[in-house]
This record gives structure tokens, C-alpha cells and sequence, in this order.
């Protein structure tokens, strides 16, 4: 799967959506994910829903993503009021909601993440809490393939049956 089209389509079920705060900053030449694309669309969206729920309004929300070596490190960030240093060893766990008078007016379970981190886990990818001077960032890696979406697709065009124009 390309990143870029998971991202694009997790987007278009964000509620609320984001509007002008958010920012997607992805390299043209990613490689592939062997991904369930549902469940990483699923990730990406609670993590991009999660920073417009606990960010202002007129603050940034960023998506961007390196790739290293054998997988692919993607970051969403926001400018919000971040979590506090006792928190980050909980986050991950079921029902755990950050103690603050922004989070406790917000609707949720404390199950997004915990969430998020199993699916991440099926894929053989880890998912952590990047330190932050401003606002949170959720970073998660997935493996990668060894081609980019336009090797892919130079490949594919050489199929037989497959006119290549």
C-alpha cells in the first residue's frame, strides 16, 4: 500500500475534520507497506481525530513520515497541551484517559490507542509516544518493502497482458 493513499483515505472519514490546521508532509519516494490498508486507515484516523479533539483550534496538526532502513517511521503531531511526563507510560493501556480539564470534556473510552497499538502489533510494527516540546506526537513504524510505488507500478506495467504506454 502507498502511504500517501492510506493517509488520503483515512482523511476522509476524520470526524471533525481538521480543516487548515493539518499539514501531511510525505516523501514522494516511500516504499510500499504490506498493510492492511483498513486497520492502518484505522490508526491514522483516531490518531489524527485524537489531536483535533485535544488541540486549539488555530494550532497545527502534522502528518509526515521517514523512511529508514527496513521500515517506514510515520509522525502525527499537534500543538496542543501534550501529556504529561506520568502519563506516557499509560497511554497505550485500555480505558487510560489523560487526567486534564481538556481531556475530561472530551467523549471518549481511553480505548483509541490501545487500539491503534494492536493493530500496529499485527503488522510487526511498534507504535510509541516521540518526545515533544510542544503539543504530542504518536510515532508509529510498519516493515517495508523494498519498492517504491512507481517501481511497483513500472513492474506491474510490464505484466503480460498488460499494454505499457
Amino acid at each position: 500500500c502507498n502511504l500517501n493513499e492510506l493517509v488520503t483515505a483515512s482523511l476522509q472519514h476524520v470526524r471533525p475534520q481538521p480543516g487548515d490546521s493539518l499539514v501531511v508532509d510525505l516523501p514522494t519516494d516511500l516504499p510500499l507497506l504490506f498493510v492492511d490498508p483498513h486497520r492502518i486507515e484505522a490508526v491514522l484516523r483516531n490518531l489524527v481525530e485524537n489531536a483535533v479533539k485535544y488541540t486549539p483550534e488555530d494550532t497545527q496538526i502534522r502528518i509526515s513520515a521517514i523512511r529508514r532502513p527496513d521500515d517506514v517511521v510515520v509522525y502525527v503531531a499537534d500543538e496542543g497541551p501534550g501529556i504529561s511526563q506520568t502519563d506516557h507510560r499509560h497511554v497505550f493501556e485500555s480505558f487510560y484517559r489523560v487526567s486534564s480539564g481538556l481531556t475530561q470534556q472530551a467523549p471518549g473510552a481511553g480505548l483509541g490507542l490501545s487500539i491503534c497499538q494492536g493493530f500496529i502489533h499485527a503488522h510487526g510494527g511498534k507504535i510509541w509516544l516521540e518526545p515533544s516540546e510542544i503539543g504530542a506526537c504518536i510515532a508509529f513504524s510498519l516493515p517495508a518493502s523494498e519498492e517504491t510505488p512507481d517501481a511497483a507500478f513500472s513492474a506491474a506495467a510490464e505484466l503480460p497482458g498488460r499494454a505499457s504506454n
